[in-house]
């Protein structure tokens, strides 16, 4: 599916780009501290608040990739229309959890919109959209899952597909 190869490339570009700044704002502190006796003030900050959004957006991956710990071994001995009902009911769910974090997590992020971190001055907001945003991603990709789970089962059954 063209269009979950693009969701999971923009979560592998923001992973990437999140983690590339992390490793030269490290490498750049550490210079800093023992060449030079100075520290910056924000490169810890920004390395944690950057650790958030990739926790996040992993967390979005290994929902793509249906790579979350789940009871495999229990629902691969079920009959397959079992199998099936099982896994869209439990990405149902997920989906629930998921819509909730997005609610939340909005309105977190719009009540801290105007705070500021002391060592970056980005603000509280920035940092939370993490959760709504990555949330809704993973909302994306359960729908994608459920219906390619469906559409596995229609053709292993012999059902038209399409």
């Amino acid at each position: 599916m063209k269009f979950k190869q693009m969701f999971i490339k923009l979560v592998d570009t923001l992973g990437i780009i999140s983690f590339s700044v992390i490793i030269v704002v490290c490498m750049a502190q550490i210079i800093n501290r023992y060449f030079f006796s100075k520290s910056f003030v924000w490169a810890e900050e920004l390395a944690v608040e950057l650790m958030i959004w990739i926790t996040f957006l992993g967390a979005a991956k290994g929902t793509a990739q249906q790579s979350h710990t789940r009871l495999a071994v229990v629902v691969n001995k079920l009959p397959p229309t079992l199998q099936c009902i099982v896994s869209v009911l439990a990405n149902v769910l997920c989906m629930v959890f998921a819509g909730v974090c997005v609610y939340y997590g909005t309105r977190l992020t719009k009540n801290c919109w105007s705070s500021v971190t002391i060592g970056t001055k980005v603000s509280l907001g920035l940092i939370y959209m993490a959760v709504p945003f990555c949330s809704a991603l993973m909302i994306i990709f359960l729908i994608i899952n459920s219906v390619e789970t469906i559409k596995d089962y229609r053709k292993e059954k012999g059902g038209v597909t399409q």
